[in-house]
């Protein structure tokens, strides 16, 4: 997760006594009232916020993984005019983004105008005051690579300039481009070639600074070599005007603002951090982290004016990462803005900073490159910050796409008139199908396959496969019959001009393109396949699976698709009652919530990876947010955070129960002797997911495997309640403390199963000691308001996010005396009638792992509209978001997600808000029932241990009315009366299952 995460947990409560009350004996499990689960086909959505990401239950291939960077929905991400398919692939326990993997759109009839990228043909980057004449009364200084002109005169001559002869051949370099970052009162510039009795004037005195470029060959009509002397004026008595560089460059596509191509070593104006060691060689500048402790990561500065508005696109070409590079950059006035988070991949990067940044017009930019991991280094060939390159390839104008669990549709419109249906979808789980079809326009227009490539591509023309060798893995792209061969091109500027083409592919990143449909004005109906591969033979099998894939029927492939998708859904839970209770629906419709509760099992199956051999991990995994591309957890399972991943496998275990297995076995093998789990550092979930998925299967022997790992984890987090990004070592945390109790009552339940008395007694102290010291470090007296953080050694205080500390309320020991104080801090932010009933604003509060065991808290304190508002306020105001996140917020323009996105914890709070609205808890392990206010539903096709479970709840009459072959028979076990706010939790006694 990035940043600093406000915890908490979710947690055992007691088990309300229940009154059994006389009832006719249990009915047949299918009653016709029972709800139906939808198809895959039913959960489509075309909208602007919708989902775009697809995959499979173990792939390591994700189509379209999101930007947790950006502001803008997945929609927007993915719907350009070349129609793409990005992709994200898991291997050696990283997720390299292929963005651009495939695109198609329309080549223009006649010659490519290329792309041309400006030349120097010499020109000062003052490293160096000595070239420069100053006039009498200047005062020059160079310092990091700025000329700065002072006019000394108070009165007298008005100005001051510098001069500097340059020997230019104007014809193959006619344009001037000047750098001026600050003017106090005004600035010029001229140019003589020693023949004129006046200067031509170039820029008349302007006080405006930034980039400007000028036509000399225009502006004076020299041709051929000239000694052309450019004066730079400073004007106003007593004024300054920095310069931080003059060139003279070629005829170019676009107008860059500012370039360095590191041809001619280290421009001072870029400034070291005190941990990196920069270096230049072979027209490359060498980032390296030298130390092996301390500081891990190191970067180098350099400050550039431009107008943004003008020039927006930042292009960074990178040749070597050890580890990972990054990109932030700063206007003075804030912290910095991340334009490229942590990345392996090698190539030619675009950024829009105005998009990405906010920012507008002329700016003063300090760009930052980064070099990331002790004892690396980071390569960069070339930075530049341009103008947008005007594509001459065609684009689809009109675009809408469709997405399903297992299918990506986009219809499109060309401008001559010609429409296109494009598909992708699996096949099988290690490649891709997509499918191409475009009608014949009227301008001659050719249909274009592309791609972006990142590795080494070599093409076969025999099989017309391109393969390219990653960093790690190969993948492969099989054109269909009919396609021309592929050409290359060094970067997407040049692709999407036309050119120039490379004779050769480079090593690293590049772009390819191949006609579909040979000449112009024909129709196309093609399938295109892209296969993956990791590990020995990796070449020959994506080769095999990207033509498997492009030979098979897309339709056929499809189907089958759906087909599983269609077999999740029905074995999901089935809720009745898809109402929001106790607040304002605010336009959430019941179909809405509905459609978002059988997402939440599309996204849990597909978010499963497999296991990877390749870092020694048999297990598969399942990722805190597969289309997140999240990569903080444990070597060898970096994709799972353990608070999030591990709540994620108690709900997948009702549809997969081996999956969850699987994952949490994995995650629990990482864990150290001394029960340290590497990576980013949560609260404790483990023993009540090990306990809910003994539930659910009844599986003793994996229980027993898991618990030695187990027992030393939460031992260890016991110890150490604080997260790991806490600088002060002494810090406890309230959620963390709160979830490490939660979990050793589990802890202890798991020792009573496995018939293990001693480490029942060995849990009972343990909660009994910690329990002691929460109280002791969090509340000074009795009814005191908690902080989240305390330093037992310093006596420090820190109030922190309220619903961090909130969760203690669903401590067993928590009394309505010491919750008077919890209460307190939750209503000086409850409000019904804001989103998310006032938590989110300006903070992280709202997340799952800590909402949840709040909720659970407030029940146990017999809070119960709290309890049920704030439950439905969230599944509300995140069905209203459309995307499943780490966290959500909320501004004047309503809730929105936040944090690691799509992630595990928005599933998380639609099932259980959605189940508990239905009358069942799952976060006991053991099937839970409770009655809420307005309850009138239930939930169908709950399996435990094999065996069928139905809920049926009226809060009208009290009753909960349990059904299906898991129920011993019997009218007492059948059906329960309860009070509203109640909860009653199934007795072994009512079971035909074990369930201690």
């Amino acid at each position: 997760m990035s940043g600093l995460r406000a915890f908490c947990l979710l947690a055992v409560t007691s088990v309300v006594s229940a009154v059994m009350v006389a009832g006719p004996a249990p009915v047949s499990h299918a009653e016709p009232s029972a709800p139906q689960a939808p198809r895959a086909s039913d959960l489509a959505d075309s909208g602007p916020s919708g989902p775009r990401w697809l995959s499979l239950p173990r792939s390591r291939i994700v189509v379209n993984p999101y930007d947790v960077l950006s502001d803008d929905p997945p929609a927007k991400q993915s719907d350009r005019p070349d129609l793409p398919l990005n992709a994200g692939y898991y291997a050696n326990d990283q997720a390299p983004r292929l963005d651009d993997l495939l695109m198609t759109n329309q080549r223009p009839a006649g010659d490519a105008p290329g792309f041309v990228t400006a030349r120097t043909g010499g020109g000062d980057d003052f490293n160096a005051v000595g070239d420069w004449t100053p006039s009498a009364n200047t005062y020059l200084r160079i310092s990091r690579g700025v000329l700065q002109l002072e006019n000394t005169n108070t009165t007298g001559t008005s100005y001051g300039y510098a001069s500097r002869a340059f020997t230019v051949d104007v014809d193959r370099f006619p344009t001037v481009r000047i750098s001026v970052p600050d003017a106090t009162q005004g600035w010029g510039l001229k140019v003589n070639d020693g023949t004129q009795p006046v200067d031509t004037v170039l820029q008349a005195t302007t006080t405006a600074s930034g980039v400007y470029f000028y036509d000399l060959k225009k502006a004076t009509g020299w041709s051929g070599t000239k000694s052309v002397t450019v004066r730079i004026f400073t004007t106003g008595y007593q004024s300054s005007t920095q310069v931080d560089e003059v060139r003279f460059l070629s005829a170019a596509t676009t107008q860059e603002a500012f370039s360095d191509d590191f041809e001619t070593g280290l421009d001072v104006g870029w400034v070291p951090s005190g941990a990196v060691k920069p270096t230049v060689s072979d027209g490359r500048l060498n980032l390296t982290v030298p130390q092996s402790t301390g500081t891990w990561y190191g970067f180098v500065t350099r400050s550039v004016v431009a107008d943004l508005d003008r020039y927006p696109i930042l292009k960074v070409k990178v040749d070597r990462a050890d580890k990972f590079w990054a990109i932030k950059v700063n206007d003075g006035q804030g912290a910095d803005v991340i334009v490229q988070n942590n990345s392996t991949q090698l190539g030619t990067f675009s950024y829009d900073l105005r998009k990405i940044t906010g920012w507008s017009g002329t700016k003063r930019i300090n760009l930052r490159l980064f070099v990331n991991g002790f004892q690396t280094t980071a390569s960069f060939d070339r930075v530049s910050l341009q103008a947008p390159v005007g594509p001459w390839l065609v684009g689809a104008q009109q675009r809408r796409t469709t997405w399903m669990p297992h299918l990506l549709t986009t219809t499109a419109t060309f401008p001559d008139g010609s429409d296109a249906e494009v598909r992708d979808t699996f096949h099988g789980v290690d490649a891709l199908t997509r499918s191409v079809k475009v009608t014949a326009g009227d301008t001659g227009a050719t249909s274009q396959l592309s791609g972006q490539y990142f590795g080494t591509p070599t093409y076969e023309p025999d099989s017309r496969v391109i393969t390219i060798a990653g960093d790690g893995f190969t993948y492969a792209v099989a054109l269909p019959a009919g396609a021309s061969a592929p050409v290359f091109y060094a970067d997407r500027d040049a692709w999407s001009r036309g050119g120039p083409t490379l004779a050769e592919p480079g090593t690293t990143n590049g772009y390819w393109s191949a006609s579909l449909s040979g000449t112009g004005n024909s129709s196309v109906n093609s399938t295109v396949g892209t296969g993956f591969a990791v590990g020995d033979g990796a070449a020959a099998q994506a080769t095999a699976r990207a033509v498997a894939a492009q030979h098979a029927d897309p339709e056929a492939t499809a189907a089958g698709n759906a087909a599983y998708f269609d077999g999740v859904l029905a074995k999901a839970p089935r809720p009745r009652d898809f109402g929001l209770h106790g607040v304002d629906a605010r336009g959430v419709s019941a179909a809405r919530v509905r459609k978002m509760y059988y997402r939440s099992w599309t996204f849990l199956v597909s978010d499963v990876l497999p296991p990877q051999p390749e870092v020694d991990n048999p297990f598969p995994q399942l990722a805190t947010g597969k289309p997140a591309l999240y990569l903080h957890g444990p070597a060898k399972a970096a994709v799972t955070a353990s608070w999030d991943s591990s709540i994620g496998m108690q709900f997948l275990a009702y549809v997969d129960p081996d999956a969850a297995w699987g994952a949490l076995e994995g995650l629990l093998r990482l864990v150290g002797d001394d029960g340290a789990l590497p990576g980013e550092f949560l609260p404790a979930r483990e023993a009540q997911t090990a306990w809910t998925l003994w539930t659910l299967t009844g599986d003793d022997a994996r229980l027993r495997r898991v618990y030695p790992a187990l027992r030393r984890l939460l031992v260890y987090k016991q110890d150490h309640p604080k997260y790991s990004g806490d600088t002060n070592a002494n810090n406890k945390d309230l959620a963390f403390v709160s979830h490490a109790l939660v979990d050793t009552d589990f802890a202890r339940r798991i020792a009573d199963r496995l018939n293990l008395p001693d480490d029942v007694a060995f849990w009972d102290q343990r909660f009994e000691t910690l329990n002691a010291n929460m109280y002791e470090w969090f509340w000074e007296s009795p009814t005191a308001q908690p902080p989240q953080k305390y330093d037992p050694t310093t006596g420090v205080k820190l109030a922190g996010n309220v619903m961090s500390a909130t969760p203690a309320l669903n401590v067993r020991t928590m009394d309505r005396v010491h919750a008077t104080g919890l209460l307190e801090r939750f209503d000086s932010i409850y409000d019904p009638k804001l989103p998310l009933a006032g938590f989110g604003a300006n903070t992280n509060d709202v997340r799952y792992g800590i909402t949840s065991y709040t909720i659970y808290g407030l029940l146990a304190n017999g809070d119960v509209d709290r309890a049920d508002t704030l439950s439905n306020a969230m599944l509300r105001d995140i069905v209203a978001t459309n995307m499943f996140a780490e966290r959500y917020q909320w501004d004047e323009s309503g809730p929105f997600a936040a944090g690691q996105r799509p992630s595990l914890f928005g599933v998380a709070t639609v099932i259980d808000a959605v189940w508990m609205n239905n009358g069942y808890r799952m976060d006991r392990g053991t099937p839970t029932f409770v009655l809420l206010p307005g309850a009138d539903g239930g939930v169908d096709g709950i399996t435990v241990q094999g065996r069928d479970l139905d809920v049926e709840v009226s809060a009208r009459s009290g009753r909960v009315k349990l059904d299906g072959n898991l129920v011993a028979p019997g009218r007492q076990c059948g059906l329960r009366q309860l009070t509203v706010g109640q909860s009653v939790t199934l007795e072994d006694r009512c079971a035909t299952v074990g369930l201690r």
